[in-house]
Formats: C-alpha cells, sequence, structure tokens
C-alpha cells in the first residue's frame, strides 16, 4: 500500500481490546483526560506559598510555577551536596588530627560528645553540633 493513500480502514474505528469500537476522539480524550489529572496533581504538590489561595491555578500556571519550583529544589540539593561535602572533609581532618570538634560557638572541645558519636556511630550522628547552613545562608536548614 502507497503512502498517502486515503482509504475508507483510515476513517473506521479502531476496534478495542474489548472489540468496542474506539474513535480517535475517545483516545484523544483520554490524552487530554490524563494531562489534565496530572496537571492537577502537580498544582497539589507545590507549596502553599506558590499557589495564588484567591483563584484556580490554570493549567499554564501550575506549569511554570512547578518548572519553577523544581529549578529551586535542584539548585537547593546542589548546595546541600556540597556543602555535606565540605562538612566530611571538615570531620575527616578532625579525625586525622585527633582534635575535638569545635563547637557552635566555635570553641574547640565543646563538641567532643559529637566526635565520639561520630567515631562509635560511624555516620552523620556525630554532625550534630556543627551548624549548617541553607542554601540562604541562615544558620538552620
Amino acid at each position: 500500500m502507497k503512502q498517502g493513500v486515503c482509504t475508507l480502514a483510515n476513517y473506521l474505528p479502531s476496534l478495542s481490546p474489548f472489540g468496542h469500537p474506539t474513535t480517535i476522539s475517545t483516545v484523544e480524550r483520554r490524552r487530554r483526560d490524563n494531562i489534565n489529572e496530572k496537571i492537577q496533581e502537580l498544582g497539589q504538590l507545590l507549596p502553599e506559598q506558590l499557589v495564588d489561595g484567591a483563584n484556580k491555578p490554570n493549567k499554564g500556571a501550575i506549569l511554570r510555577k512547578s518548572v519553577d519550583h523544581i529549578k529551586t529544589l535542584q539548585t537547593e540539593v546542589t548546595t546541600y551536596a556540597y556543602r555535606v561535602k565540605e562538612l566530611e572533609s571538615l570531620l575527616e581532618k578532625y579525625r586525622i588530627s585527633g582534635a575535638s570538634l569545635p563547637s557552635e560557638n566555635g570553641a574547640p572541645g565543646a563538641s567532643s560528645q559529637a566526635a565520639s558519636a561520630s567515631q562509635q556511630g560511624g555516620g552523620s550522628m556525630g554532625m550534630q553540633g556543627l551548624q549548617i547552613s541553607g542554601p540562604s545562608g541562615n544558620g538552620n536548614a
């Protein structure tokens, strides 16, 4: 069969797995319904401060705000990953030198419990005494 040839079969509805005719409009409606459902789900996942409570957000606004929020989250993930590496290298430096971890006010020795917990637990438990800056630079994340 040549391409571009119009036949009656091109215009007849196809049969669904259940033997019922499915028209193009039914398939298209299902596709639109699925897209609309997922856009609404995205809107529900957005933080309240991004959603205008007075007006129901339209699809474009939901998609735009979702993209902006995802970009913000990606930036935060990058920032936190960098900060974790910084803190891990700092922790390793203190382990190698045998010095005690600094306290929140910067005096060494006050966080010796954190250092021993880190050595015993072998993980992030020892980092509880360290101040962690969030992406905006504030003291607590």
